[in-house]
């Protein structure tokens, strides 16, 4: 009997449907939390307060996953980095590699992270599953923001979703008006 091994998803054969770009500057306080007094995690993994590593320290759960088929070798945060966003997954590649090493991916239709049916299993919602699609990307101080859409033929939900994955906070919320 073959033993079925995970694969790493192929984002580079998928239609993408929008990019954003990672880039550090002096004025983030996720890349240079002492100097800008950041509070929370920083690109490093580390947690601060006010600009002071706290003691003891604390860690992303972010920075302490393993590498595996969504999840690059590199624990820190990519200085330089390219979101690609399609219409199963979002990848955060690694810009200081020539080959643009994946640094993570997310999957839509998971369930988890990115929210794309979040009232599935809502009493709100008994009857029907309200979907969107991915449709944009904004990347700012170790906050990805992911836009949807309504799926076409929505009744419920005719307004757009954000989705922001926070690295800094180690958490993801969305924001829907219904």
């Amino acid at each position: 009997m073959a033993i079925l091994q995970a694969q790493p998803y192929a984002y580079g054969n998928q239609p993408i449907t929008a990019t954003a770009l990672i880039q550090q500057s002096g004025e983030d306080s996720f890349y240079f939390p002492e100097d800008n007094g950041h509070t929370g995690f920083a690109a490093n993994g580390s947690r601060y307060t006010s600009g002071v590593e706290d003691s003891p320290p604390s860690v992303a759960s972010w920075y302490t996953e393993p590498p595996g088929p969504y999840r690059g070798t590199s624990p820190a945060f990519p200085a330089y980095g390219l979101v690609l966003l399609g219409r199963a997954s979002m990848a955060i590649l690694d810009e200081s590699t020539p080959e643009l090493a994946l640094w993570m991916t997310f999957l839509l239709q998971d369930g988890l992270m990115l929210a794309d049916n979040y009232a599935l299993g809502n009493p709100n919602y008994p009857t029907s599953l309200v979907g969107f699609l991915p449709a944009g990307l904004s990347y700012a101080n170790g906050v990805v923001s992911v836009i949807y859409t309504p799926d076409p033929g929505s009744e419920d939900v005719t307004s757009s979703m954000v989705v922001s994955v926070d690295f800094g906070r180690d958490t993801a919320y969305l924001d829907v008006a219904v």
